[in-house]
């Protein structure tokens, strides 16, 4: 039986779930929601730890989402869905909602990011020059 959207993957049979938020309130709001995870994390320090299926659920940079994939670790991005005057400061659990979804990324190596940002002719970017 094929789990959540048909991606293969079932409850039990995921090892490891991790909470990775340094915020009370998620915290705090995931308990409220029935979220089961064998531990939380301020931050995410050793990516090497985790296995390929383990599930880390959090608010993460692209980049670090990118070493999760590339290690077959599914993430579960937790978006919040705040209004603009809510951004900039520390909200209890009855103040913020998520939308739960999970993502996969990779650094794209085919594309010269410095030209496409800097302006710069791919010669000059490879030479370390501009």
């Amino acid at each position: 039986m094929q789990g959540a959207r048909g991606i293969g993957l079932r409850w039990e049979e995921v090892d490891v779930r991790v909470l990775v938020t340094r915020h009370e309130g998620t915290i705090e709001w995931c308990q409220r929601r029935g979220v089961r995870v064998d531990r939380i994390e301020r931050q995410l320090v050793d990516v090497e730890a985790l296995s390929p299926g383990d599930v880390v659920i959090g608010n993460l940079p692209i980049p670090i989402v990118a070493s999760l994939s590339a290690r077959g670790v599914v993430y579960v991005h937790l978006d919040p869905q705040l209004a603009p005057e809510q951004r900039g400061r520390e909200l209890g659990a009855d103040e913020v909602d998520f939308r739960v979804a999970a993502f996969d990324a990779r650094e794209r190596d085919d594309i010269d990011a410095e030209a496409l940002v800097f302006g710069r002719d791919e010669e000059a970017v490879s030479n370390g020059h501009g």
